[in-house]
């Protein structure tokens, strides 16, 4: 920062090299002031509704499978409340976020459709918002025999409390680890 130079060279006041007021530390000083400015310009992306709409397409046209648009921590910048209802409305028939955050966000977003549209969680959520889940019909991502207990002991807890329906059920997406050796059952 240009106060940590300044107190470098304030400080070598005895330095011949490099005088307390030298021009040397005003270009520092502007060189450091331009770095910070650049820093903390706004960077800006545009994303086309069109273009997305056209890939979207594009592997719809090669697959008879479901597809599923990974739209998770703001759609990557881009906006999951806009592109969640785009993809919607050209036939997306699920979404994949990283939290319950998110998954409630999108449910909101594709209210129109009720809860016809499928969302993932690919991320951990605390088993005390398993009620959310099943409320907002979003599917969680289970990784473990001991998340898959925590989770089915807290909609338990939920249903003796009479906060959930007796016949209340979690949509789960199991995890299996392929080889990366980081999550997932094995």
């Amino acid at each position: 920062s240009v106060r940590h130079h300044r107190f470098l060279f304030e400080n070598s006041a005895s330095n011949p090299v490099i005088p307390p007021n030298s021009n040397v530390i005003r270009k520092i000083d502007k060189t450091m002031e331009l770095l910070s400015k650049q820093r903390k310009a706004k960077l800006e992306a545009y994303i086309s509704l069109e273009h997305l709409v056209h890939n979207f397409n594009t592997v719809r046209a090669v697959t008879d499978s479901r597809i599923c648009c990974v739209i998770k921590a703001d759609a990557y910048g881009h906006g999951a409340w806009q592109c969640a209802r785009t993809l919607a409305a050209a036939g997306a028939d699920f979404f994949a976020v990283s939290s319950i955050a998110e998954a409630e966000e999108v449910r909101l977003a594709l209210a129109d459709y009720g809860d016809k549209i499928g969302i993932l969680i690919l991320g951990y959520t605390l088993p005390a918002d398993a009620d959310l889940l099943i409320r907002y019909n979003i599917s969680q991502t289970v990784f473990s025999s001991d998340y898959a207990a925590a989770l089915r002991d807290a909609i338990r807890d939920y249903k003796l409390d009479g906060i959930l329906p007796q016949d209340a059920a979690l949509n789960i997406h199991i995890k299996i680890d392929t080889g990366m050796n980081r999550l997932g059952f094995s």
